[in-house]
């Protein structure tokens, strides 16, 4: 089954007409992309790059990325405090991403589903 994350983004987008979506949409947004990165790499053998890009910020480097190669990863943030190589082993990183995406969605599925309808 094919999701259209698009029409998500453009709901995300448009939160600002809902008061209560406000303080979700950035982890939302980030959810979708995170999500969509799981759900490729389920379907290959190779682990694709991650890279998230925020609708809010307009930049041309990307918030997070992850890198891989070989049997390693490199996480890198644009907040970054101090300039660090942050390299680890691949499996180790995806496992961390994976169950962050699951916590995610928890976390906003219960978030969302205390909003009176």
């Amino acid at each position: 089954m094919q999701t259209d994350y698009s029409s998500n983004l453009a709901i995300v987008w448009r939160g600002a007409e809902w008061p209560h979506l406000e303080p979700y949409r950035n982890r939302l947004e980030f959810y979708l992309y995170l999500l969509k990165w799981v759900q490729t790499n389920k379907k290959g053998r190779n682990v694709q790059e991650f890279k998230y890009y925020s609708l809010e910020f307009d930049e041309d480097e990307a918030i997070i990325s992850l890198l891989p190669f070989g049997n390693r990863a490199r996480l890198a943030s644009i907040w970054e405090v101090n300039k660090l190589y942050n390299v680890f082993e691949l499996s180790y990183i995806v496992q961390k991403l994976t169950q962050l995406t699951t916590r995610l969605g928890k976390d906003i599925e219960n978030h969302y589903d205390k909003i009176p309808r």
